[in-house]
């Protein structure tokens, strides 16, 4: 792992990477110990550049899309690896906002994973909170995910939004507009996508009533 990963870092151009980084990708997702030697690696060889680059705009789709599934199983697996993952999509001074980028991507591919990847990083904690609340752009482009016409791009969008409202009703307010769609969702012909809807749903009335009047007008009950 660490020589593949200096290899990719060193001596690859961006056209020669796809198969390395769909190798490290896989290796990562497939044992624990490779998670082990991927993290260790990253700090040992300074690699948080690097991952950053790889989901650019100008990089290969495959190459963000690995990138991408990377640190969704990094984050999913552990909450200690966020902090990571974060360094990796945190754009620099002046920068365009990575996530905002990646979620209004011309491939379906990258907007299903970056869904996921957001909704994971709220999986633990409300950290993220703040973080999406700041950026409107993004947020928006969570929402319009919510009606996107492939269908894994609706089922992340519809997990993410489900934990934005999970640990607390501090994203409510934001949120509101999310549920005419996710009662819409209730009928998606993906059945994941339908539990993620419900339970997006149930979360938004969880923890106040702030959402009360929205939720009984949009039929949630019924439906």
């Amino acid at each position: 792992m660490p020589r593949l990963m200096y290899a990719c870092q060193k001596y690859l151009k961006d056209d020669q990477l796809e198969t390395p980084i769909g190798l490290i990708t896989r290796l990562v997702l497939s044992n624990n110990i490779f998670i082990d030697q991927f993290c260790s690696s990253v700090k040992d060889l300074k690699f948080l550049s690097f991952l950053s680059t790889c989901i650019s705009p100008a990089s290969p789709v495959s190459v963000v899309c690995d990138t991408v599934s990377l640190c969704n199983h990094l984050v999913r697996t552990s909450a200690q690896h966020a902090t990571l993952v974060k360094s990796v999509i945190q754009s620099n001074k002046g920068d365009p906002d990575k996530l905002s980028t990646l979620i209004n991507h011309h491939s379906s591919s990258v907007k299903s994973r970056t869904c996921s990847l957001i909704g994971n990083l709220m999986k633990h904690n409300a950290h993220m909170y703040t973080f999406l609340k700041q950026r409107e752009k993004l947020f928006e482009g969570l929402i319009s995910c919510l009606k996107d016409e492939d269908q894994n791009v609706r089922k992340g969008a519809s997990y993410a939004v489900g934990n934005a409202a999970f640990h607390n009703d501090s994203l409510y307010v934001k949120l509101k507009t999310s549920i005419p769609q996710l009662v819409e969702l209730l009928k998606d012909p993906v059945s994941k996508t339908r539990v993620n809807a419900a339970c997006a749903l149930g979360n938004l009335g969880l923890h106040s009533g702030t959402l009360s009047f929205q939720l009984k007008k949009c039929k949630v009950i019924q439906r």
